[in-house]
């Protein structure tokens, strides 16, 4: 591994890692990496004080990524030793990376790590909804514990720095850090699975607004699957009326990216240990111990998602139903201590042992022990020769993230040898599909799965782990980690500059000086205030006038792009003779007007308007408009909150509604749009007028469905400004109607 550097950057062997040509880092800036346990833990024997380095996942996958990629990293996280010990062992950087603990009270650590972490999150991330307790107790913790942590991490940052926060513990950490560095670059990756919006809905609703307020202040969010994240962005929309753009969130005044990231190994470290003299030696014990056995393996934490009582179910299902096995194999199991402190883990310990005591005392004798059980941390040499000694490797959960068991195995096997059954609820079987898949909570299906196993050819499992290894060599967890970084590095806000004093008289002097100038305004809440009635909200005389001035210079092409129906737009404004376009492009006017769409099928009007005449039944105050090839549901007249929830039951509905049929919607202020065919003001502007010739075009707009028009507009002789507050991709902003106003006031005197 070569580690090339010059002035301003450093960067990994290209040829070596093609990808990590995404995160050229400038010099001396750092990775600040924050996660719930730091990779290293400290505790006291009677020789002193004894370093242990985590067996965990995400401390396995980063340690590797520091250690071959040479990148500076910080990592913050809870410590779980005394303060004491960490003075005494004097020990910050281990291969180079810093450690920065921080230290809780302890009731303050518990309540935030066994109470609403592992008690609440965990049990409803993992679809295990009747474990989680909520109390108050545990979300105070919860909250100051992610203060403690962006006190930490605001110290430690410095310009330029990028901080990327891991897990279910920091959720709202990014908000917190926001709040004061307002530029950092932050990355959020979730390592278990993330629920739809039911399992969200179990939460309080001030701790879900909470939850995603601050987490949507992250610039990037990654999970292990789509799924995951289409899950995610149901309940932003939902909880909080985000809007969706393709994978990309806004609110208020930010968007956030959210994508698919799975996680996954140093796939050399893994391939490469099979021919390790330690693992070899201890690879030879274990089968000298086992031999003419064939080897079943699994290795998990202790925890209830892992399935374990299932795996032995299965395993004793599979001995009564094939007893020409019995005395030929043995089933390894190893549980790695974890959270035994959570009291649902520690009583499980005690039932698992109970069973294998049952299984080996029914089914086994003096000769042959069915089951061998281990419960404690194991070392890297004697799980690599597990790994490669034995001839299947269990691997089951009944909800779990992406769960690198099964990929370590897969690359451990460098002999090709040896067969992965895998639970199709574990994120790394959308990846490992060569391996037998099994639903975990099918006993018989596993047990089969077992006997398939143990039979399975050779050249038959030399076929599969090629696969496999083929596809994790080129996907391994630099690749993960370049990417993530990659995109996060690489992503901006978009700010609209305000249209201040300096910025109005350069577009001023640029407008003057063109030969043909294009203006395109939206109607309400850009020309007109927004009115309880549509129908009352009417252009006033000082518009009318600024409308038709502009209209009299002959530079001048003006445009009205309005969600409004055609006879609204002809009666109000038909005799300036200026271009109209209704219903956000289904009609347009230059001479005369001509329909984009076909009519609306009657069908789906009157299916549609059942729909939301129910709405209207339930929310008294909120009105249906019928237009010609749409069909809205107003609901600004109703007390806000209570029209924003019934606006996102109405969506949910909808969008169910809508699959398989040429509808689109339409989420806009304080109204929700059903419309026959796709069409947008970014549409109308791309198919009938960018193809025209301009010196300067200038669109004013306040609503999401201005936004379609705005992203068309990236030439610099392109002033695309945005009406009030919020997300917006336009280049500019003013703050209220009335310096909308003022600023058409004074385009009106320009020739």
């Amino acid at each position: 591994m070569k580690n090339k550097k010059n002035n301003s950057e450093i960067w990994t062997d290209e040829n070596q890692f093609p990808y990590f040509c995404k995160i050229h880092l400038k010099k001396n800036m750092k990775i600040i990496n924050v996660s719930y346990r730091l990779p290293i833990s400290f505790r006291k024997t009677s020789e002193g004080v004894e370093r242990k380095t985590s067996d965990g996942g995400l401390a396995s996958s980063i340690l590797s990524f520091a250690e071959k990629t040479h990148y500076e990293i910080t990592w913050a996280g809870i410590a779980d030793f005394e303060i004491t010990l960490w003075d005494a062992k004097n020990e910050c950087r281990r291969d180079g990376m810093k450690m920065e603990p921080v230290f809780l009270p302890k009731q303050l650590e518990k309540n935030f790590y066994q109470g609403f972490s592992n008690s609440v999150l965990y049990p409803l991330f993992s679809y295990f909804p009747s474990y989680a307790e909520y109390k108050q107790e545990y979300w105070d913790a919860y909250l100051e514990a992610n203060r403690k942590m962006a006190e930490k991490v605001i110290l430690l940052y410095e310009k330029d720095d990028i901080i990327w926060i891991h897990d279910y513990h920091f959720i709202p950490l990014a908000g917190l850090i926001r709040n004061e560095l307002p530029e950092a670059k932050i990355g959020f990756f979730l390592h278990i699975p993330f629920p739809n919006i039911e399992l969200i809905k179990l939460l309080p609703r001030h701790v879900q607004s909470f939850l995603f307020i601050n987490l949507l202040q992250a610039d990037l969010i990654g999970f292990h699957t789509w799924d995951y994240t289409l899950h995610f962005i149901e309940c932003a929309e939902i909880i909080l009326g985000a809007t969706r753009n393709n994978f990309n969130l806004i609110y208020k005044n930010r968007e956030t990216k959210t994508g698919a990231y799975p996680i996954s190994i140093d796939f050399n470290k893994f391939n490469e240990a099979f021919d390790q003299m330690e693992v070899k030696t201890k690879r030879d014990n274990i089968n000298n111990i086992y031999l003419n056995k064939k080897i079943i393996f699994s290795v998990d934490r202790l925890d209830y998602t892992k399935g374990v009582l299932y795996r032995l179910s299965a395993y004793e299902k599979f001995l009564e139903q094939n007893p020409q096995w019995m005395n030929r194999v043995v089933f390894i199991m190893v549980i790695i201590p974890s959270r035994e402190e959570i009291s649902r883990n520690s009583e499980r310990k005690s039932i698992i042992e109970l069973a294998i005591s049952r299984i080996n005392g029914k089914l086994g004798n003096y000769n042959w022990t069915p089951v061998v059980f281990q419960y404690k941390p194991i070392k890297f040499d004697e799980l690599m020769a597990l790994y490669t000694s034995c001839d299947i490797a269990l691997v089951l959960a009944v909800r779990d993230g992406m769960n690198l068991v099964a990929k370590e195995f897969v690359a451990s096997r460098n002999d090709l040898r040896g067969v992965l059954l895998l639970s199709e609820l574990i994120d790394a079987a959308k990846e490992l599909q060569e391996a037998i898949i099994f639903h975990p909570l099918d006993i018989q299906e596993i047990a089969d799965s077992i006997q398939a196993g143990l039979n399975m050819s050779p050249n038959e499992q030399e076929s599969r782990l090629k696969t496999m290894q083929t596809y994790l060599s080129k996907n391994d967890v630099f690749k993960w980690a370049a990417i993530f970084l990659g995109d996060l590095k690489e992503k901006q806000q978009k700010n609209a500059i305000a249209l201040g004093t300096d910025a109005r008289n350069n577009l001023l002097e640029k407008y003057s000086k063109a030969r043909n100038r294009l203006i395109l305004l939206d109607y309400d809440g850009t020309l007109a205030p927004f009115h309880i009635d549509p129908e009352k909200a009417i252009p006033d005389p000082e518009i009318l006038d600024i409308l038709e001035n502009l209209k009299r210079w002959k530079k001048n092409e003006v445009w009205i792009i309005s969600g409004r129906e055609k006879e609204f737009l002809d009666k109000h404004f038909a005799y300036l003779n200026i271009n109209l376009v209704a219903e956000h492009g289904s009609f347009i006017k230059r001479n005369e007007w001509k329909s984009q769409l076909p009519i609306m099928e009657v069908e789906l009007m009157d299916e549609v308007n059942y729909l939301l005449t129910n709405f209207v039944d339930l929310y008294p105050g909120t009105f249906i408009e019928k237009k010609q090839n749409s069909i809205a549901w107003h609901y600004r007249a109703i007390e806000h909150q209570k029209g924003f929830i019934a606006s996102r039951e109405l969506l949910k509905q909808l969008k169910a509604y809508m699959l398989n049929k040429k509808l689109s919607l339409l989420d806009g202020s304080y109204v929700i749009e059903i419309k026959f065919l796709p069409s947008s003001k970014g549409s109308v502007y791309e198919q009938e007028i960018a193809n025209e010739k301009f010196d300067v075009v200038i669109a004013l707009g306040d609503d999401k469905t201005d936004e379609d028009l705005f992203k068309c507009l990236t030439k610099p002789f392109h002033y695309s400004i945005k009406i009030g507050k919020g997300y917006t991709n336009a280049s500019y902003r003013l703050e209220n109607i009335q310096l909308a106003t003022s600023f058409l006031n004074v385009l009106k005197h320009i020739l």
